[in-house]
């Protein structure tokens, strides 16, 4: 599996192999948590092994057509994701 999804391309172009890294905590109940802003620009300068690192996070934003309105799940991204 990991060979599968970490290590080997995506069936598409430009789908060289993606990490994900994230911040856990060690306090009991908070399994994981955003990586702040600054903490995001931090890896992103003093990266010396990835090609590049983007961040994303998971997000809701209401879509309104007509007189329609929906909350939609998304997700935001960095301008280099």
């Amino acid at each position: 599996m990991v060979n599968a999804v970490l290590l080997r391309s995506l069936p598409y172009p430009d789908s060289s192999p993606r990490w994900w890294c994230g911040t856990v905590s060690q306090k009991p109940g908070i399994a994981k948590f955003p990586v702040s802003y600054g903490n995001y620009l931090d890896y992103k300068e003093g990266n010396r092994v990835f090609e590049d690192v983007a961040a994303f996070s998971a997000a809701e934003f209401n879509v309104a057509v007509a007189d329609q309105a929906e909350r939609v799940p998304c997700i935001r991204v960095s301008s280099n994701y």
